[in-house]
């Protein structure tokens, strides 16, 4: 049968037509578990964040929605400047109509209304081999430094079992690969020091982040050439409003200034319990307080008995390395795929192109796979 669509912008009535083919070409959407709908969480995700910007496309076809493309706008710091960017997310094409060019289709209208709204920085993370082959097609840019993620695992059988691998060479090759990495890991970090405690600093749990956040805010984001907005504005829209999810958020004090937080999140989704370190942040300078937070953040976790805790960060970043020195480790077979478009002409961002892992920040609140 042959089939015929258009593509168009989003209009205030097609929400439960996305959410219904989200939820079909993910088989499950957004794979979180929330104290509300899906449909309330793309609510809170498209029409409430800080900029009150987005670009939705849609392709429809005899009254159907059978596919979307999403776009999210915040504040970023780019080389020495802070811009607007955009975030590709939970683009998606009914299995009926895949190979018929309706996802490049999109894509182009897409990039003529971010273009439109003067964007000047466009990013995206996927796993999706066909995403980024289209979006290589267009110009996109692999990240300049690559994106590690690391495991914290308390029983290595009990995560081999909940993989839900079935083929028992397979679960064995897991099993060794896991233990490896390990073990690879425990070498590299022999002679390693830690951090002296601090016993001056206060941890504490956020109810909502304050004017403080504005002012760690303020004389860290001059340390990086990459960064994504950490106003309180954003960080309440983000990790406050319980449509995004449940997460809990604590912060370090001394002399009532706020050296820095954590952001941690559990989530269970089809019988997977897993935590996730979503977004951490202190001075450069200040790693007692970055160690006293992640000490925090572990013990949270073993609290709750949670046997994998995931997170993911630049390569070769000093958290990176702080984390390694208490059992994180590097499960190699599994990478995070970030590329980038400069969308105006004449942007400078050769700061950021050309910058070392210490000059980046980039956790998982940095996108929304949690």
């Amino acid at each position: 049968m042959e089939y015929t669509f258009k593509i168009r912008s989003y209009r205030p009535d097609d929400e439960e037509k996305i959410v219904e083919l989200l939820k079909l070409v993910f088989n499950g959407w957004p794979h979180f578990d929330l104290p509300c709908s899906s449909l309330d969480h793309w609510k809170w995700k498209f029409m409430s964040s800080p900029l009150e910007m987005n670009t939705i496309v849609v392709a429809e076809s005899e009254g159907r929605i059978i596919g979307c493309d999403h776009g999210l706008f915040t504040k970023v710091k780019v080389g020495k400047n802070i811009v607007t960017g955009q975030q590709g997310v939970d683009s998606a094409v009914h299995p009926d109509f895949r190979g018929k060019g309706i996802y490049t289709r999109m894509d182009k209208v897409k990039t003529s209304l971010i273009r439109k709204a003067k964007t000047s920085f466009d990013y995206f993370a996927t796993l999706n081999p066909i995403i980024i082959k289209v979006d290589l097609k267009t110009g996109a840019k692999p990240f300049p430094q690559s994106i590690t993620k690391l495991v914290r695992i308390k029983d290595i059988d009990l995560f081999v079992k909940d993989t839900r691998i079935n083929n028992d060479i397979k679960k064995h090759f897991l099993r060794y690969a896991v233990r490896a990495a390990k073990l690879f890991n425990n070498v590299e970090m022999l002679g390693v020091r830690s951090v002296k405690a601090n016993s001056r600093i206060v941890i504490s749990n956020v109810d909502q982040f304050d004017e403080r956040v504005n002012l760690l805010w303020g004389a860290v984001k001059n340390d990086y050439f990459f960064i994504t907005e950490r106003s309180s504005g954003r960080l309440n829209w983000r990790y406050r409003d319980p449509r995004g999810g449940i997460y809990t958020v604590k912060q370090a004090v001394q002399d009532d200034e706020m050296l820095g937080y954590i952001v941690l999140r559990i989530n269970s989704w089809e019988g997977r319990r897993e935590g996730f370190i979503v977004d951490i942040l202190t001075s450069q300078d200040r790693y007692d307080c970055f160690d006293a937070l992640i000490s925090e953040g572990v013990r949270f976790f073993e609290e709750a008995d949670v046997n994998v805790v995931n997170y993911c960060g630049v390569t070769g970043h000093p958290y990176v390395r702080s984390l390694k020195k208490i059992g994180f480790f590097d499960i190699r077979f599994f990478t995070i795929n970030i590329y980038y478009n400069k969308m105006v002409d004449g942007e400078d961002f050769s700061q950021f192109e050309v910058a070392l892992p210490d000059r980046l920040l980039f956790h998982y609140g940095d996108f929304d796979w949690i």
